[in-house]
């Protein structure tokens, strides 16, 4: 009927093989895959009990964009009788979940770099974003929300230019498939009276198990400190390098596990607390690549935070 519920219609049993009286039915389902999967497995099994004679149901918390398989099956006072054929069936495409994280950084005179990781289910083709945004300033009135539509499903970063100086704003974030946007994530950030960057032209590189972050020193900040910090999305603690001077072109993250998705921070001090100087989401190849241009530089351990 939706992408999370289904009505489930059968034949009644025959009175003479209930042999006994009928006390109800149940109808049984798993989930097999999501349409985005070409490889099926057997999910949780789920069960539904009804009292009484009837030939429909319906039945609720499906997830959209996938393949079930679903049975019923009469019951008397000893117990279920047969199941029926094993009945597959799709559901429909929906709107993609709340994106995980959001995060404002880098913070200039007017502008402000968004990034963020993508949903975790997306119940469908995932097609881009929905950027919005509005001025916030401790005032009564706030800005009019301007909008940016974001159509490359692969974009996780996003600078917004001609900001006011010395503003602050809201941002609101939603994935969006074929059929929808998800719910909002939002986040606030403002903008900054000077901006002077120790490091310049920060950008990030990523094998199978390991990650490149590379920048260029400022001219004011040559021969300063910073930290970078690392987490996977789906689980652990933030871990923290010791410091790393500026005048290093590159960091090297090792030991990442392959396909994941994970937030990057370079930070000021040893510790999260203090605004980033630069911040990234990342995934790691599900093949690796070459170390050689990383080899030359020793790596000091990551200690957990």
């Amino acid at each position: 009927m939706n992408n999370t519920l289904v009505k489930v219609t059968w034949t009644r049993v025959h009175k003479d093989k209930v042999h006994g009286h009928l006390g109800g039915y149940r109808v049984n389902w798993w989930r097999l895959r999501s349409l985005l999967q070409s490889k099926k497995g057997h999910g949780e099994k789920h069960s539904l009990t009804f009292s009484g004679d009837r030939t429909h149901v319906l039945v609720p918390g499906l997830r959209p964009f996938s393949e079930y398989s679903l049975t019923v099956m009469a019951f008397n006072g000893r117990g279920n009788g047969p199941g029926s054929h094993p009945v597959t069936f799709k559901t429909p495409e929906g709107a993609p979940e709340q994106i995980p994280i959001l995060r404002a950084t880098n913070a200039q005179r007017n502008s402000i770099t968004l990034v963020w990781a993508p949903p975790l289910e997306a119940n469908g083709i995932l097609t881009g974003y929905l950027l919005q945004f509005q001025l916030i300033n401790d005032t009564n009135d706030v800005g009019s929300l301007q909008s940016v539509n974001i159509t490359s499903p692969d974009t996780n970063k996003w600078v917004l230019q001609d900001l006011e100086l010395l503003s602050r704003y809201k941002f609101y974030l939603r994935a969006c498939s074929r059929v929808g946007c998800g719910p909002p994530i939002s986040e606030e950030s403002a903008t900054v009276p000077e901006a002077i960057p120790a490091l310049l032209n920060i950008s990030s590189s990523v094998s199978d198990n390991f990650a490149k972050i590379s920048w260029i020193p400022g001219r004011e900040h040559k021969d300063s400190e910073f930290y970078v910090a690392y987490k996977n999305n789906r689980k652990g603690n933030w871990k923290i390098s010791e410091a790393v001077n500026t005048s290093k072109t590159f960091h090297i993250i090792h030991g990442l596990e392959p396909g994941t998705v994970y937030t990057v921070r370079l930070v000021t001090k040893n510790g999260l607390d203090n605004s980033s100087i630069f911040e990234d989401v990342i995934k790691t190849r599900g093949t690796g690549l070459s170390r050689s241009e990383g080899e030359r530089e020793l790596i000091p351990p990551h200690r957990n935070l």
